[in-house]
């Protein structure tokens, strides 16, 4: 699995990937591993490993610990290795930046809440997801697996290969999902099964990469937002927004028939990682919603032939308008969980060899699965009744709230010494991570005045509630900036005084080409220049819910 941007857009902008890393187009884990080791050494940053946060305590103001109040840690540390001996510590600082980011542990853990305690200091909330389903017990117990995508990091092969796979979800993570199992050799056809389909971004659009058509400042001007920090933006968006409306619908068609192109294109080698071919013994006995067609058999001759291939060409289209033609607009799905479709997968769904379904998966059933309304080994919803070796891959099943609601994405109103920086998840995340520590250096170098609590509040809850009426849910819809990341970096870097126009005087290279990491290097020593023009003046954020 890979990160969906280009390494343009993954570095710090000060700091951009080394010519020694020898990394992908869309760089892999271990690749931005490299460059994070990389980025620690050459900047001196003090990274402390294998370091865990037991709590977190207000230290109030006038004690001996912290003479001006602060934040008590009490940390485990383990010497040397991970496994090793682990000591407990105390440390008092004056602020705290919570940064563990949206989708760790496996994505069945959220951070859900975290608002400060009476009398105790701090209280994590953490919802839990992917809690036992139905049927569970009695499924593993047939030798059959639930498992998620941190399984798969050591030896995909070792999971999948040979096995029945079915892959619960249609966010990012379960299409990169789907491909993985076909590609380390699942028995076909690989099932996916979703609610419904979103939208899915192909990596390339008429040969171009996806982010010169849609991360250019003259698409992002398009995407609505709670906030609109230019005037220009603000006209575009005021009333129906007919030119918005247009341009989101000429998106989408513009996507659905690079999907159908796709789909016709003939595959690479897809599967090196000894791939099990479909055998009368693995033949899958559910959740398809019809009989899967191999499109490469040829049949009889005449009447039966002719008959063979209207079959094979309505189970097509029936698979194809599954996964292509999501029933919501494409502007109402651009949040942080919008998809790249993986290289493959349309092309794979087309020849039946990944075999969509619509439902929801409400329990196992001894060694299978069952969707509602649907009774074990019956109809289309279930599967696995006998099957001892199957998989379930639980990725991607949307039950949870849908976040903390911050000001600006990083404070809670009414709390300065606290804040949270990763957590606003974007397309251009480290960005938009580097942006939000300016904004709070400004905040905590007494050089930002915040508005009063009430205002601040108020903020929130217009953003708030205008994700929830136009932003599909997600467990990260409140807490990410999304598709916005241009109007949250641009009202960011107003806020404190920097130009978020990165490219003038150029104009067509400012509107018509994306923005990178490295535009935004020296934004910082910006900063440092414009306090000194303007002395002891504060700065105010805007007047922008944001």
């Amino acid at each position: 699995m890979a990160w969906r941007p280009a390494p343009s857009w993954y570095h710090l902008s000060s700091f951009p990937w080394p010519k020694s890393i020898n990394h992908d187009l869309h760089p892999t884990g271990s690749q931005i591993l490299q460059y994070c080791n990389a980025a620690a050494d050459a900047l001196k940053l003090d990274v402390r490993l294998n370091t865990e946060v037991l709590s977190v305590e207000r230290v109030d103001k006038g004690t001996d610990e912290g003479a001006g109040g602060g934040w008590r840690l009490r940390l485990s540390v383990k010497a040397g290795a991970a496994d090793g001996a682990a000591t407990q510590e105390k440390v008092v600082y004056d602020r705290i930046v919570v940064c563990i980011g949206q989708y760790g542990a496996a994505q069945k853990r959220r951070l859900a809440t975290l608002l400060p305690a009476p009398g105790s200091g701090l209280l994590l909330s953490c919802t839990v997801r992917g809690a036992e389903l139905p049927g569970e017990a009695e499924f593993v117990a047939a030798c059959g697996r639930v498992v998620s995508e941190s399984d798969l990091h050591e030896d995909p092969g070792a999971v999948l290969r040979g096995r029945r796979v079915a892959v619960v979800g249609f966010g990012k993570t379960a299409l990169d999902i789907v491909m993985l199992a076909r590609t380390y050799g699942a028995a076909v056809p690989v099932q996916h099964v979703f609610r419904s389909a979103r939208w899915a971004i192909p990596r390339y659009i008429a040969g171009l990469h996806f982010m010169h058509l849609l991360f250019m400042r003259a698409s992002t001007a398009m995407i609505p937002a709670w906030g609109q920090p230019f005037a220009l933006e603000r006209l575009l968006h005021a009333g129906a927004g007919l030119v918005v409306s247009l341009f989101w619908r000429m998106i989408g068609a513009i996507v659905t028939a690079q999907h159908i192109f796709d789909a016709a294109r003939p595959l690479p080698a897809l599967a090196p990682k000894q791939p099990q071919p479909p055998t009368a013994a693995s033949k899958f006995c559910g959740f398809a919603a019809g009989p899967v067609v191999n499109v490469t058999a040829s049949s009889a001759a005449g009447a039966a032939a002719a008959a063979g291939a209207a079959a094979a060409a309505a189970a097509r289209r029936r698979r194809m308008e599954l996964v292509t033609r999501p029933a919501e607009p494409i502007r109402a799905a651009l949040r942080s969980s919008l998809g790249i479709m993986p290289v493959g997968y349309v092309a794979e769904v087309a020849a039946g060899r990944v075999e969509p379904t619509r439902g929801e998966v409400t329990g196992l059933v001894g060694g299978g699965a069952s969707a509602p309304g649907q009774e074990g080994g019956k109809g289309r919803g279930c599967a696995w009744r006998t099957a001892a070796w199957c998989t379930l891959m639980w990725s991607a099943v949307e039950a949870d709230p849908d976040g903390v609601q911050l000001y600006r994405h990083v404070l809670l109103p009414g709390e300065t010494s606290l804040a949270f920086n990763g957590t606003n998840t974007c397309f251009m995340h480290v960005t938009a991570t580097e942006a939000g520590a300016l904004w709070l250096a400004a905040l905590w170098r007494g050089e930002m005045e915040l508005p009063p609590v009430a205002e601040m509040r108020a903020a929130v809850e217009q953003v708030r509630s205008w994700k929830r009426q136009h932003c599909l849910f997600e467990a990260t819809r409140l807490s990410g900036t999304n598709a916005r990341f241009q109007q949250y970096i641009d009202t960011m870097l107003k806020d404190v005084g920097v130009s978020p126009y990165r490219r003038l005087p150029n104009l067509l290279s400012e509107v018509l080409i994306y923005y990178t990491a490295g535009d935004y290097a020296g934004m910082v020593d910006e900063y440092l220049r414009s306090r000194k023009r303007s002395g002891a003046r504060k700065l105010r954020p805007l007047p922008v819910a944001m």
